[in-house]
């Protein structure tokens, strides 16, 4: 399907900016939908964050692949716990207010772009 194709090439690209970004630690959390989550570590981690997603919007809108969908980056700093849930299915999952701040932002925004909380600024 053509919507699944345009998710997975933006993924792809999403992966190979990150994995570029320079963090000391950067786990993938999850991509569903047009939902694409991550955690990382490090003193810089909000800065390099917002700078990747930065440059991925300009690499996605370069690619005039928007049709309609876009990108929103929520970027949000604080605690968060990780460790595996579930015992049939297991997941390695990082939960917290934390995670659930930096969707909520992405979430609130109605155009494609980079939000970044008092949180993680400071």
């Amino acid at each position: 399907h053509e919507v699944l194709a345009w998710l997975r090439r933006s993924f792809e690209l999403i992966d190979a900016h990150l994995s570029e970004a320079g963090l000391e630690t950067l786990v993938k959390q999850g991509a569903w939908g047009n939902t694409y989550q991550v955690w990382a570590e490090g003193d810089a981690a909000a800065y390099v964050l917002a700078r990747a997603a930065v440059e991925i919007s300009h690499g996605l809108i370069a690619r005039n692949e928007w049709g309609g969908m876009h990108f929103c980056f929520g970027i949000h700093s604080g605690e968060v716990v990780v460790g595996t849930i579930g015992k049939k299915c297991p997941r390695w999952e990082a939960v917290g207010d934390a995670m659930r701040a930096s969707l909520r932002i992405a979430r609130a925004m109605e155009a494609p772009g980079v939000l970044v909380s008092e949180a993680a600024a400071a």
